[in-house]
Formats: structure tokens, sequence, C-alpha cells
């Protein structure tokens, strides 16, 4: 139930008020930035919700019990506020939207309309659409492990424990030629065989994309040349002699993790369950059924 003051609760009641919106959105880094639709700037809890931002809100779709709700924000993208490289870059993600009804007449009369997670972000034609889940969207993720095959651990981690220092497993590497901005050809990695960095990540060590970090989906190495693919374009463009360090990739299986880490000792998985092949399958004399794991 919302908590309205006495003096905002008495200026709601009137015939004609004077209210306004106010969003403070929060980041999981923790910087807040504050919008409102009113044409002046308003003051919410030591935050300054800037005019001009072009926040608009769309209706909100409520549901009982503990269905999710949603609703949209808009607004128009401009560097000082919202802005193609920080959308692309995720800042947005997982962030905390507060949502205040204020009387913009006498500004310490305000309450807490809503909190919200942004979802999905989208953007198009100079303008971005962030969508807005109730808190309880977050009952809908699966906590904790997964009974599953495949590692669940982060090559790396503290669970997975391989050494990313290791010989072999960071590498620094040029773009030789950009044949896309999903495919690059490089040097540097012509050493290593192929696919060895599929399913690893590439940092940019210099130019217009730095410190970003892609995943790269081919490693396809010729007597030619080494090429990369990357999961998805990068905001901004790509040139020859742009440096970048790549991460050796891992696909999470257990063979990956015995063959190529030594690990199998961390494996984050069970790979022993049996598929759906096997839950199927019917007995028959040619089968071997004594009890041995189905992964060596």
């Amino acid at each position: 139930m919302k908590q309205l003051g006495s003096a905002i609760k008495a200026h709601i009641e009137n015939e004609v008020t004077s209210l306004c919106r106010c969003w403070v959105l929060e980041t999981v880094r923790g910087e807040k930035l504050g919008f409102t639709d009113h044409d002046e700037d308003i003051l919410i809890e030591d935050i300054l919700c800037e005019k001009n931002a072009g926040f608009e809100a769309s209706g909100i779709e409520e549901r009982t019990g503990l269905n999710v709700n949603t609703s949209e924000v808009a607004g128009a993208l401009q560097s000082q506020y919202v802005s193609v490289e920080d959308i692309n870059q995720g800042k947005y993600d997982n962030a905390r939207i507060s949502t205040y009804i204020v009387n913009w007449q006498d500004v310490s009369q305000y309450f807490l309309d809503q909190v919200s997670l942004v979802g999905e972000v989208h953007q198009e034609d100079g303008h971005y659409r962030m969508e807005l889940r109730s808190l309880s969207s977050q009952l809908e993720q699966t906590k904790g492990n997964h009974f599953i095959r495949r590692c669940q651990a982060d090559l790396g981690d503290k669970r997975c424990r391989v050494s990313l220092l290791s010989p072999g497993f960071t590498v620094a590497g040029q773009v030789e030629e950009v044949l896309s901005q999903l495919i690059i050809r490089v040097s540097g990695l012509a050493e290593f065989d192929n696919n060895w960095f599929r399913s690893g990540y590439l940092t940019w060590k210099t130019g217009q994309n730095f410190d970003r970090r892609i995943e790269i989906t081919e490693h396809i190495k010729s007597d030619e040349s080494v090429v990369l693919h990357l999961w998805q374009p990068m905001p901004n463009e790509i040139v020859n002699t742009d440096n970048f360090s790549v991460q050796v990739g891992c696909d999470k299986s257990f063979k990956t993790c015995k063959l190529k880490f030594d690990n199998t000792i961390n494996f984050r998985g069970f790979p022993h369950i049996p598929g759906n092949k096997f839950a199927l399958s019917y007995a028959n004399n040619s089968d071997n059924f004594d009890g041995g794991p189905i992964i060596l």
C-alpha cells in the first residue's frame, strides 16, 4: 500500500491538482539519474530530476497476486541524458527506477508511486523505450544450481579455478583487416589451433571500442590468415591496427574440461545424467547396462 503524507493526500483530493511524475534511475553500479515530465527541474531525495529529458510514461498493466506488472518509459536519445553508447554498453541493464508523484507547486509534497526494474531497452529513430517490470519479476528468476550436463561455472572464476594467466589462455592480437563489423582478420594468433578461442572473449585495448568486451563465436584458422567472428557488432567502428586481447574459449562440456583444461575435478555440471534418447529407449541385448559412467 502506498504511504501518502497528509499534505500530498489533501492536494490530491482537491478538484484541481498540480501533479507531475519524477523518475530516479539507479544503475547496478550505483549511479543515479533523475528525470521529470515537468517543464522545470525538480529535486527529489537529493536527486535533481531534469526537464527536457524526453521521458514519457505509458499506462501500467496491473495484475493481481504475484504476476508481473509492466509499463514503459520512452524518451529521446541525448548524450547528456541517455545515449546510444550507454544502451549498447548495457549501462541500464537491471537498473532500478523509482517513480514519484510530485506536487510541482510545492515539491516537498510527493510520494513514491512504484519501484520497477528495467527490462528490455529498445532504440529506434533517435528514441529509446525502456520496459519497466515490477519487483515480482525477480521471483521468476531461477536461483542456485541446475541439474544439467554442462558446467555452470564461468571459465577462470573461483568455482572453475582455471588460471587465465596460463600460457596460451590470454593472448594479445591486432586487427589486420575489417571484413565487416562482425568479422575481422587478425594477427598474433597464428600458433593456436582452429576454434581455440571460440566461446572466449575479446577485449579491445585501443581504438574507439577501448575496454569493451565481446564474445567470440568463431575462430577460423587457415593457411593464409586467422579470422574471428564476433557475437554482435561493436557500437563504434573497428579499424585496422586496433589492438585487443583474447581469452581462450570454453563450451562448458565435460570433454572440453578434460582435454583442453585438465580440470575435471572442478567441473560444475552433471555429465552423467541420461538424456532424452536414453530415457525413451528400451532394453535390448546389445546395450551395456553395467552401471558404468556415460561420459569418461
